[in-house]
């Protein structure tokens, strides 16, 4: 199953310029705010962080199942 993961409209009360990482199960699938990625049927957990260039970051946590068709 393909998942489309969309950070784009993550922003910075400063307006300073952002970094992203998308994890999941504690591997680094992207730094791209916006990304497509194809699944095998299980649970998962994703997280996404956004940091601007001074350390301020802000994460979020998702567990997830793809279940067969």
């Amino acid at each position: 199953s393909k998942a489309v993961f969309d950070g784009t409209t993550s922003w910075d009360g400063d307006n300073d310029e952002l970094s992203y990482s998308w994890m999941l199960d504690g591997v680094e699938l992207s730094t791209d705010p916006l990304f497509e990625a194809e699944f095998m049927e299980g649970d998962y957990l994703l997280e996404f962080e956004v940091e601007d260039g001074f350390g301020a970051q802000s994460r979020l946590t998702q567990a997830f199942s793809v279940d067969p068709i």
